[in-house]
């Protein structure tokens, strides 16, 4: 709420920008701001993965789907659909929700948990005490 009633004081900041720049700009930073709850949870799955280890799976599940799903998709819907850049902008913010959905279901199975402790190492331990 605080980005969307902000929006039009911070686009002032930019002296030498044409009111219909500052217009777009404020559209877009809506934008964010009604996709910004779910982009929280969003980053707090994919750092979550990221604490376990598992490098090459936060790397594919960010630059990936940005390289194959967003980029095309953007490309896709630029070039062969009369949409207008907020429009464009607004959808490719919307299938974040898959990636979402494959956060959330990768952390709720628990792919990102690591053991860090054998159990024969705790009872050759336990054995010495």
């Amino acid at each position: 709420f605080i980005l969307v009633l902000t929006a039009p004081i911070l686009v002032n900041f930019y002296t030498e920008v044409s009111i219909s720049a500052k217009q777009l700009a404020v559209t877009f930073m809506t934008i964010i701001a009604c996709f910004m709850p779910f982009h929280s949870i969003l980053h707090a799955t994919y750092f979550t993965l990221r604490s376990g280890g598992k490098t090459m799976l936060t790397f594919i599940f960010d630059s990936g789907f940005a390289a194959f799903v967003s980029l095309p998709v953007a490309f896709i819907l630029a070039k062969f659909t009369p949409m207008n850049a907020t429009l464009i902008f607004a959808c490719v913010n919307l299938i974040d929700f898959i990636k979402l959905i494959w956060g959330l279901i990768l952390v709720k199975k628990g792919v990102w948990l690591n053991n860090l402790v054998q159990n024969d190492k705790l009872q050759t331990q336990g054995d010495a005490i």
